[in-house]
């Protein structure tokens, strides 16, 4: 019966932080209401900040050597 209980805590752990709600509906204590399409952004940004992170040790690239790959490419 623990163990039944554990994976019930789990999977709430998973999703905490996330509900769908009808509108005109409170939120649960301790949640924030967000519309859809501005969580989709914050999602976006999310990544977009994941992808800084692994790429800060990568060095630079001059613009004229982007122009040239993008030549290079039939891109420009």
């Amino acid at each position: 019966m623990g163990s039944t209980h554990a994976t019930a805590e789990k999977q709430e752990e998973k999703t905490r932080g996330v509900k769908v709600v009808k509108p005109g509906v409170a939120a649960p204590k301790g949640f924030v209401l967000v519309p859809k399409k501005r969580f989709d952004q914050l999602l976006e940004d999310l990544h977009d900040l994941a992808v800084i992170a692994e790429r800060r040790d990568e060095g630079l690239v001059s613009w004229e050597d982007v122009k040239k790959r993008l030549k290079k490419d039939g891109l420009l």
